[in-house]
């Protein structure tokens, strides 16, 4: 489920968390972090380093800051299309490995 974001909240979940799909929630205009699901792990972890490869090559990311459990990426403009960029990465994330 995706929901339409108000831009200029300052956290707003977009897409909920479940046992095999992760949470992406918009952190302010241009910034969106991506949580892995379920608990913490070294193979979360590891997916959580190889998503942040992947996206550090995206021309409009301004910075990806990867955590243990999640990644927060900032984007150079706010996006136009917020549900293309929760879109965008919950595919590199299906992808990561």
């Amino acid at each position: 489920m995706i929901v339409t974001t108000n831009r200029h909240a300052s956290q707003r979940e977009i897409v909920p968390a479940t046992k095999s799909l992760a949470r992406v929630s918009s952190i302010g205009a241009r910034s969106f972090l991506l949580e892995a699901p379920g608990d913490f792990d070294l193979i979360a972890q590891r997916r959580i380093w190889a998503l942040s490869q992947t996206v550090k090559d995206w021309a409009d990311l301004a910075e990806n800051i990867p955590g243990m459990t999640n990644l927060l990426v900032i984007f150079k403009e706010t996006p136009e299309d917020p549900d293309a960029v929760v879109a965008r990465l919950l595919e590199a994330w299906e992808n990561a490995r």
